[in-house]
């Protein structure tokens, strides 16, 4: 699918139809940004992480003349230091040396650690780990 049409498509869903006609003719970089940047404003609040995630990631894709920057990111879960609750921290998957790099972001509630992540980075993967699980290598 071509980058205009996956804004168009979101644009579309969000009844942005004039905005989604724009996107389906452009063809400059800028254009893109500023469309997709619209298709996330305008997105519905329980949907605005996709669309975020969709669309920054498609505007990274070397393809479309992004610069190829998009990064894992695991989540994991960590007792409290003084309650007995569990935590969750986001880490950095770096896959050359494969190592886990903490973000220093910690929340009780691992969406929010998500929409955080997908909010300051461009993200490939996020892979929320839950109490009791095992992360898989």
């Amino acid at each position: 699918m071509r980058i205009q049409e996956t804004i168009a498509a979101f644009l579309s869903a969000q009844s942005q139809h004039e905005a989604a006609k724009e996107a389906l003719v452009s063809g400059h970089r800028n254009e893109w940004v500023k469309l997709g940047e619209e298709a996330i404003r305008t997105a519905p609040e329980h949907n605005r992480t996709h669309v975020a995630h969709s669309i920054k990631y498609a505007l990274d894709s070397p393809q479309w003349g992004g610069p190829g920057l998009a990064e894992d990111f695991l989540i994991k879960p960590e007792p409290h230091p003084f309650k007995p609750e569990t935590l969750y921290r986001a880490w950095k998957v770096n896959t050359n040396p494969r190592a886990l790099v903490d973000m220093e972001l910690v929340s009780p509630d691992p969406e929010i650690l998500k929409r955080r992540l997908i909010a300051m980075y461009v993200v490939r993967a996020v892979i929320v780990q839950m109490e009791g699980e095992r992360a898989s290598n």
